[in-house]
């Protein structure tokens, strides 16, 4: 059952006292100033079960618009409205004008006085915002498990891929050290069999060069190659890394606001996770590994043909 906070003017006393009795007939608790204890300072006091009232009921009259204190507590039932998720049910007894402040809620009417009426229409509202706040709650939940098994199903995609591309890349830049290392021997060892048998003729010290640079060329392009695949695997190693640290951030700030957050607000909480979406491998251009093995040969042949 709901805690209902009766705001009223003194001139109703009678009235809101035998609505008071109804509510709790009908197994409602109700706050009012009559039942209130002042443990401290009395407006404090009235404050407090105000903000703590699940439904907050103006009882409104002719007297009532006349006051000033019943307005205020009007005023600041509706300005807290959003952040306590009160309940306010207006209930007028008086064919007066309704003021702007809550032009736009549903309210109660019992210009006749008819207290058991008036209580019934009161509580029919109780109860159906509860039903519909359960509702809401309970989609929210389901809202929020689905969204908490799709972060844990992307965190779990982006912790795969970062380790496989970070392996990869490893791999790509071992094999490029793996040329160059086989480059180097070719050299020592073509270098080696030229002068092995003393003093090398031209033809053989430009077949050797010739080899040299062949092979020298396409192993430095492979190993170029390499690195180059190896540092795409990697940095998309480090964008998974990024995108898992935002989704983390998103999924905390959903732990910390859930409730509170509204679509809009949960679409901006993870909406830098996958900012980036472009490949490091669609930067890669082969002419940044092209050897050009055929140019090397030409100047080497013009280098020959005119030291012979």
């Amino acid at each position: 059952m709901a805690v209902i906070f009766i705001s009223y003017a003194s001139e109703d006393t009678d009235y809101v006292e035998k609505l008071t009795e109804r509510f709790r007939e009908l197994g409602q608790t109700v706050v009012w100033d009559k039942n209130l204890v002042a443990a401290g300072s009395p407006l404090r006091v009235l404050q407090d079960a105000m903000a703590e009232a699940d439904v907050f009921l103006p009882v409104i009259s002719a007297s009532f618009m006349k006051k000033a204190n019943p307005m205020l507590e009007l005023l600041s039932a509706k300005a807290n409205q959003s952040l306590s998720n009160q309940l306010i049910v207006p209930l007028l007894i008086d064919n007066v004008e309704v003021p702007p402040v809550i032009s736009m809620l549903i309210y109660a009417t019992d210009f006749d006085r008819l207290i058991d009426d008036a209580a019934l229409k009161v509580v029919a509202s109780i109860l159906h915002h509860e039903r519909v706040r359960e509702a809401t709650e309970q989609r929210l939940n389901e809202v929020e498990a689905d969204l908490s098994s799709f972060v844990d199903i992307a965190l779990q995609q982006q912790g795969d891929l970062q380790t496989r591309n970070t392996k990869i890349g490893e791999r790509w830049n071992l094999a490029g050290a793996i040329f160059l290392a086989l480059g180097l021997v070719i050299v020592f060892l073509v270098g080696w069999g030229v002068f092995r048998n003393g003093e090398p003729t031209l033809s053989r010290a430009i077949s050797g060069l010739v080899i040299d640079v062949v092979a020298v060329g396409i192993l430095g392009a492979l190993a170029k190659y390499s690195y180059s695949i190896g540092k795409s695997y990697i940095s998309e190693g480090l964008k998974s890394s990024d995108r898992a640290h935002a989704i983390r951030f998103g999924q905390f700030y959903l732990k910390a606001y859930g409730g509170r957050l509204t679509p809009a607000e949960v679409k901006d909480a993870f909406q830098h996770w996958n900012i980036d979406r472009s490949s490091t491998f669609s930067q890669l251009d082969a002419s940044h590994i092209d050897p050009q093995i055929l140019s090397i040969l030409g100047q080497v042949a013009s280098a020959a043909m005119a030291k012979k």
